[in-house]
């Protein structure tokens, strides 16, 4: 799979700045991971690649037909937080 990322915009209404500005890359069957200090972004990032956050303009495409935050998406695509967050009704046995 090939996800392509195209001038990409996230901001912040309360705030109304740009927290993510222009990001265009391709990311091909692999792992990635991203580096950089705190605060510039990194997570933002994630999710809105993910759906978690909407994106303020830009465009996400996924090759071989696959539509963007779509069941079939999610499938292929995972995510393993620092801090995984939990439903406080989950318990480990």
């Amino acid at each position: 799979m090939k996800i392509r990322v195209s001038n990409l915009d996230k901001k912040y209404t309360k705030k109304g700045d740009f927290i993510l500005k222009n990001i265009n890359l391709e990311l091909n069957n692999g792992i990635y991971g991203l580096i950089g200090p705190n605060g510039v972004g990194k997570t933002t990032f994630l999710h809105v690649l993910l759906g978690i956050l909407p994106m303020t303009a830009g465009e996400i495409i996924c090759d071989n037909d696959i539509k963007f935050a779509s069941d079939e998406f999610y499938d292929l695509v995972g995510y393993l937080p620092q801090y995984p967050k939990f439903y406080k009704h989950f318990t480990a046995n």
